[in-house]
């Protein structure tokens, strides 16, 4: 069986509200206690990034992932699938193997 996941935005009154309501909240004082929050954990994120190499993103099953086709916009929702994929294979490179190839007719450069 293919599943596929739609990533979409949710234009529902309700969720209006939602973000009606968080915004509203962001002005209080609880608002402004978890702002200073966020900014402390996208500072450590931050400094765990720093320690990520800039490394290329190979995805032996790319062939075998399916996606949605029946509106063109899936066309762009599709490239955000698969960098999200890319985004999560880089955060766990750590815990995989990196592999070198040698770029053909390049002189011998290689690439991680």
């Amino acid at each position: 069986m293919n599943r596929c996941l739609v990533l979409t935005v949710d234009e529902d009154r309700t969720q209006t509200r939602a973000i009606h309501d968080e915004q509203r909240q962001a002005r209080t004082l609880a608002g402004l206690l978890a702002g200073e929050e966020r900014k402390r954990l996208v500072a450590l994120h931050q400094n765990a990034q720093r320690l990520l190499r800039p490394l290329r993103v190979v995805n032996p099953y790319a062939s075998q992932l399916t996606f949605l086709d029946a509106q063109t916009r899936t066309r762009r929702d599709h490239e955000k699938y698969l960098a999200l994929i890319d985004a999560i294979a880089l955060l766990h490179q750590h815990q995989r193997e990196v592999k070198e190839v040698v770029c053909p007719g390049s002189g011998g450069e290689r690439i991680e």
